[in-house]
């Protein structure tokens, strides 16, 4: 039997990517599924597009929040699938992808893993990032395909969601609170979406390194752990950001398969 499947997206302000996003929800003909839209108050004509697809909006919020965390927490609440895969507003389903997903299913576990696409769309080049499925603690080097994820509903309700306080590794810190309280995982050798590059989740401030190394300190990480990794995290930018002027496809190429 299918699972049911919620696709909850999140969103302020996406008018630029969003209706390509929630066209390609539309287009998986999967007859199990449920879509929820959380929209923080955007002012910029995002719900005017959202409302051009209202009837395929199982359940529409719009109204402000206290971050994408609790955007993500509200669209959980309501949600009413076993299963949730959190697709972002500028990210884009892959053609059938949840009729793969679920072709592959196995019932019985909390997590199942798959692959995302990295996608630079003004190249249109396109590579796979396959999630790693160990899980170190502390945890300095946890590899997350968030959008290719599917997380029981029951699991939300048992970790509690996602911390307000995270604004950007929101996943991180919950995958090392499921995996500490026992949660089975389990990879599906499926691309599900196509993660476009440059989107908030891939910027580096100074608010993203103070979430890492509180999720590093409450997980048995040490001063000397939180100072190596910080040191790793500014050495990574830099050189990603030089490589970056050289080829904006060469980090790509080099670290993950093309996809042609």
């Amino acid at each position: 039997m299918k699972p049911k499947i919620t696709i909850l997206t999140a969103c302020y302000n996406g008018a630029a990517h969003i209706e390509e996003t929630i066209q390609s929800v539309i287009a998986q003909c999967y007859d199990n599924l449920e879509y929820v839209i959380v929209d923080g108050g955007s002012t910029d004509g995002t719900l005017d597009i959202i409302k051009k697809y209202e009837k395929y909006v199982d359940v529409l919020i719009s109204e402000p929040d206290n971050g994408i965390s609790d955007a993500f927490n509200k669209g959980i609440k309501v949600a009413t699938g076993d299963l949730i895969c959190i697709v972002n507003s500028d990210d884009v389903l892959i053609e059938n992808a949840l009729n793969q997903f679920a072709s592959k299913y196995i019932p019985g576990y909390d997590i199942y893993r798959c692959n995302q696409v990295f996608w630079n769309d003004k190249t249109d080049t396109k590579t796979r990032d396959v999630p790693t499925m160990n899980f170190p603690i502390p945890p300095l080097s946890l590899h997350i395909c968030h959008n290719a994820t599917f997380i029981s509903k029951e699991l939300y309700e048992k970790c509690g969601g996602y911390k307000i306080f995270f604004k950007y590794i929101m996943d991180l810190d919950f995958f090392v609170r499921a995996y500490k309280q026992g949660a089975k995982f389990f990879y599906i050798n499926v691309d599900v979406v196509n993660f476009r590059l440059g989107g908030v989740s891939q910027s580096h401030n100074k608010q993203k390194w103070k979430e890492y190394m509180e999720v590093i300190s409450g997980n048995g990480g040490t001063r000397l752990s939180k100072l190596v990794f910080y040191i790793y995290l500014k050495t990574r930018f830099f050189a990603k950001k030089l490589v970056m002027l050289i080829n904006p496809d060469f980090r790509l190429i080099l670290t993950q398969k093309k996809i042609k």
